[in-house]
């Protein structure tokens, strides 16, 4: 039996374009600053990530690498200040996130949208409260241990938190 969250990496690896292929695609249309393939990059950054990237992203936009042969740079818009700096905080993961999608960047930069957000939020007053996250059990928990074996050192700890998280809120959901 699979977990939802294996089910899921595995989709996305079977799923997104590779690079190079955008790449290509990009060079044979002569699009200078990647316009044409950035929906294709937009659509993958939609699918690894969360609800909170996907609601704060406003748009994307790749780089073309100033070296032959040099990783792209994405450029994330965010719509406020504090998920610049969120998301910012957080960049290696995205990066690894992207990079097991198939599309691999030399680095991920977030910058605050100059257009106003045309999403509707809804105040303190709407906002349901938060539910207590159930702990994990110890099947879980090595469940978990086991998913996180093959990430890189570096993104272990933060990735860690996520992944638990998402297995707490599973588990919530299930419940």
């Amino acid at each position: 039996m699979t977990s939802e969250i294996e089910r899921e990496l595995r989709r996305r690896a079977e799923a997104p374009v590779a690079l190079g292929d955008i790449l290509e695609s990009a060079q044979n249309a002569q699009d200078v600053h990647g316009a044409k393939w950035a929906p294709r990059v937009a659509r993958v950054w939609h699918a690894v990530n969360g609800v909170t990237e996907r609601a704060h992203t406003v748009g994307i936009f790749v780089e073309r690498p100033r070296r032959a042969r040099a990783l792209p740079v994405l450029v994330v818009y965010v719509d406020s200040k504090s998920c610049e700096v969120d998301f910012m905080a957080n960049r290696e993961v995205y990066l690894a996130r992207l990079a097991q999608a198939g599309l691999s960047f030399a680095e991920v930069r977030f910058r605050q949208s100059k257009r106003p957000p045309t999403v509707v939020r809804r105040t303190v007053e709407e906002k349901t409260p938060q539910e207590e996250l159930p702990e994990l059990t110890p099947d879980e928990e090595r469940e978990a241990a086991a998913l996180l074996e093959k990430v890189p050192a570096a993104l272990k700890s933060s990735v860690s938190r996520a992944l638990r998280v998402s297995l707490q809120a599973e588990k919530l959901e299930s419940s």
